[in-house]
């Protein structure tokens, strides 16, 4: 699990692209969950200013996009806390019809999480595949506030905010926090990026995400209401799989991710 014991280890070489340290670029550390979404397990000096620009882009659009709402509403950590908004956007429909985008105070904006659902990977279900990777569902939890009021209020008798618009960098994501959790289990050497099965779909060189992560119906780690993190690893036939589950609430999806082969 990661998140409740946090832990820094240390790498010395870009774990993506595995160049060493120069004078140039001495290497960034690079925390297994992003630090905007609580994480606090660090890999230090284990990253290169290339590859984390695009580790970066990908978690940028995953949660500063998708999950911004959430993230501002329960005030999770900001590198720019003086730029955080004070009034999020909504969509409404009133009384008449009128469809209208509005901005509402913190404290009236929905607190809803909402998690992709994808298909199992295709390399365990062998499905078809030809790139990417699908939604199946959305998974929405709502936290236990009475919209009533605040509807009245706005004269609105439908209230709608949205998220999930980068999915696919919402896998992509997932694979990067398997893949760094995996190194710091295993360690670098024993996961070579000749059988780093998800390095390429991290990093943008290949669109097989969809291949290598997915939803398996299957819930293997423990459940509790938390916003905790979640991540085991298991080896089946020499190759070393993740269970990785964002937030610990017993309805958030768990995700499969087929991380490579280990040498």
């Amino acid at each position: 699990m990661i998140n409740h014991e946090p832990a820094k280890t240390y790498i010395g070489q870009c774990i993506y692209c595995r160049v060493l340290p120069t004078p140039e670029d001495p290497l960034e550390d690079e925390h297994i969950v992003a630090f905007a979404i609580e994480g606090k397990d660090v890999l230090e000096k284990a990253s290169c200013r290339r590859c984390a620009q695009k580790t970066s882009a990908v978690e940028s659009r995953a949660i500063e996009q998708d999950m911004r709402g959430i993230r501002t509403v329960l005030d999770f950590p900001t590198r720019h806390r003086r730029k955080r908004s004070i009034t999020l956007p909504v969509e409404i429909v009133r009384s008449n019809g009128e469809v209208a985008e509005i901005e509402v105070p913190l404290d009236e904006y929905p607190q809803m999480f909402a998690f992709p659902n994808f298909p199992p990977p295709a390399y365990i279900s062998r499905a078809e595949y030809h790139g990417g990777i699908e939604v199946t569902e959305i998974q929405r939890i709502q936290a236990n506030r009475n919209l009533d009021s605040i509807a009245a209020k706005y004269d609105a008798r439908e209230m709608a905010v949205y998220g999930l618009k980068y999915y696919k960098d919402w896998a992509r994501m997932l694979a990067k926090i398997a893949y760094a959790f995996a190194v710091r289990a295993k360690g670098l050497d024993r996961i070579s990026a000749k059988y780093a099965y998800v390095l390429n779909a991290i990093l943008g060189v290949a669109d097989d995400v969809g291949m290598w992560v997915g939803c398996d119906d299957q819930n293997k780690l423990p459940q509790f209401q938390s916003i905790d993190h979640m991540c085991s690893l298991y080896v089946e036939n020499g190759e070393l799989h993740a269970r990785v589950k964002l937030f610990s609430f017993p309805q958030a999806p768990e995700y499969h991710v087929v991380v490579g082969k280990l040498s």
